[in-house]
């Protein structure tokens, strides 16, 4: 089960959240999303469960999901952005968006939802997928914004973001600078126009070369920070839970 905090300013809570799933064949009681090892609902995180049920549930049909509004100060209320559910044995998904604050302050006041399951036309929703994608590009992908906005599990650090940030505006400046003083600041008369930019061809030369220069190195920094080795690993949640159902 992985919950997807949204990305909005305050979307974050310290409350304690619960709910209960229910499908054609069964449903949970009540349930406590909680870990006392790791800060959960962080803004734009995503947070991953693992969930054993005595009796299979079936096809799922609603996500009832809540909170007690106990947090601190700004951490109380909360924005949901959606929930997967993965059935590990079928491989089956299923997918809760709910894209909504639950908050006494904010939208309706509603602190608890009813999330029906989503077909295909809205998990496929362009509304939706624009969203996803939007924010892991920002939080993840670009090299600037994802320095404070990186996934709290992404194994590509604040600082080795940093390191990345600085190496390419440094790498930038020494290649910049070894063209200095050898193209007229000012284009000439075969200058390209476009709009109210003009650019001379040894110009538009030197920026190329300059773009070939720097990003193959740049590339290869973060690939080598991005495939570093993993983190040590706790053991597989999923076959404690396991053990713990047979148990």
């Amino acid at each position: 089960m992985i919950v997807f905090t949204g990305d909005k300013d305050a979307a974050a809570t310290d409350s304690k959240v619960q709910f209960i799933l229910s499908g054609d064949d069964d449903e949970t009681q009540v349930r406590t999303l909680a870990d006392d090892k790791r800060p959960l609902f962080r803004r734009g995180a995503a947070d991953s469960f693992v969930m054993s049920v005595p009796r299979p549930l079936g096809r799922l049909n609603f996500l009832r999901i809540w909170h007690d509004n106990k947090g601190k100060g700004k951490f109380r209320s909360w924005f949901l952005s959606f929930v997967v559910v993965r059935d590990v044995q079928t491989g089956e998904k299923f997918e809760f968006i709910c894209n909504r604050w639950l908050a006494v302050e904010k939208d309706d006041g509603m602190i608890d939802r009813l999330l029906p399951v989503a077909g295909k036309d809205e998990a496929t929703q362009f509304s939706h997928l624009f969203r996803l994608t939007t924010q892991k590009n920002l939080s993840d992908g670009h090299l600037w914004f994802s320095v404070f906005m990186r996934p709290p599990k992404s194994r590509f650090t604040r600082c080795q973001r940093a390191a990345s940030c600085m190496a390419l505006l440094y790498l930038s400046m020494l290649v910049n600078a070894m063209w200095y003083g050898q193209v007229p600041s000012k284009p000439g008369a075969n200058a390209f126009s476009i709009g109210p930019l003009s650019m001379s061809p040894e110009q538009i030369g030197v920026g190329l070369m300059a773009n070939l220069i720097v990003f193959p190195p740049t590339f290869l920094i973060i690939t080598l920070f991005r495939k570093s080795r993993l983190r040590t690993l706790r053991p597989n949640r999923i076959t404690e839970a396991i053990k713990k159902q047979k148990c």
